[in-house]
């Protein structure tokens, strides 16, 4: 944590205004990394888990997918910081990445949506970014890592961004090709924006998403999406794929990008893409058929490299699953 706030004695619309000020010169200093931010006031986090037990009580959320997803959320101000006012909600670009693998002198490029790897250096300096701008002002921020929350609510909450009838994240500029990270600090709001959930004006009369999505998970009689059916979910699991599931709907080797490839409002980034791992015959091999933890150090130290390793419990057999499609096709 970075400093303590040492103008909390400062009459109150003097605060204000070095708020405001602090707020404009973060945005700025964040728009240099290509980020954009939002805050959220903490007095928001019991409206939000409300909001979330309501639509589990109402059997609008799948019990196991609560569990799972939305369980470890925390609804209060953490120890580290008792001060904490607000959660800064910061989108930056983030671009599907390409897992080149060989099998039988073949080459195949194999797809991770964007979110999931290569994360922690930016995340790194964004949080530089911040404690600076902060710093110098005698305010504190911590990462919400060990103090998870919605972080997509609180971009939605906040303005940052938008749902789209898929249920994802969408952000000006960036689409939903972005990854949310969110800091605790006890810089008070210049004001406070919070709005309720809407849906981007451009979902309006548009059903491309719905008509592509191969497990049916978007519906036309509600908003929320039937997040238990959604491929996706599915894909991050260990558990054993539900027989409903047809092995040909996967495209990705965790996630699914049927939705966001097909949605009007990525047309811009749709091509943003970067290659993560290229991967010899030997290692495709071995990534496939050995436990992680039996992996060469030499394999091992590249999957950490791209900050992918916290999915190797469920990539193995996603890329088993591609490749035999793939096999199927040729």
């Amino acid at each position: 944590m970075v400093g303590a706030a040492n103008t909390l004695n400062r009459p109150d619309r003097y605060r204000w205004v070095l708020s405001q000020d602090i707020w404009e010169e973060l945005s700025s200093a964040l728009g240099e990394l290509g980020a954009k931010c939002g805050a959220v006031s903490l007095s928001h986090l019991p409206e939000i888990r409300n909001r979330i037990e309501g639509l589990l009580e109402g059997g609008m959320l799948d019990r196991h997918l609560h569990r799972e997803y939305l369980g470890n959320f925390r609804f209060q101000v953490p120890h580290q910081m008792p001060g904490a006012m607000v959660v800064i909600v910061v989108a930056y670009p983030h671009p599907q990445h390409t897992v080149r693998v060989r099998v039988e002198g073949e080459s195949l490029d194999l797809t991770i949506p964007p979110t999931y790897i290569l994360f922690r250096k930016r995340e790194r300096e964004i949080l530089d970014c911040i404690s600076g701008v902060l710093g110098r002002a005698g305010f504190g921020v911590i990462p919400t890592g060990k103090y998870p929350v919605p972080l997509k609510m609180l971009a939605v909450g906040s303005g940052l961004g938008e749902y789209g009838r898929n249920n994802i994240c969408y952000v000006p500029g960036l689409g939903s090709f972005h990854r949310l990270a969110g800091f605790y600090t006890d810089l008070p709001l210049a004001e406070d924006k919070w709005r309720e959930p809407r849906v981007m004006a451009e979902c309006k009369g548009c059903e491309r998403c719905k008509r592509v999505c191969p497990s049916g998970a978007i519906p036309d009689n509600r908003f929320l999406l039937h997040a238990e059916r959604c491929l996706t979910f599915h894909s991050e699991r260990t558990d054993t794929l539900p027989g409903w599931i047809d092995t040909s709907w996967f495209n990705c080797l965790v996630g699914c990008m049927a939705c966001q490839l097909v949605c009007p409002v990525n047309r811009d980034v749709i091509e943003y893409r970067e290659e993560a791992l290229d991967l010899g015959v030997e290692e495709t091999k071995d990534i496939m058929n050995i436990p992680y933890e039996e992996l060469p150090p030499g394999v091992r130290g590249r999957i950490e490299g791209v900050d992918m390793e916290w999915l190797m419990d469920v990539l193995p057999r996603n890329m088993r699953i591609l490749l035999e499609k793939m096999a199927r096709k040729s």
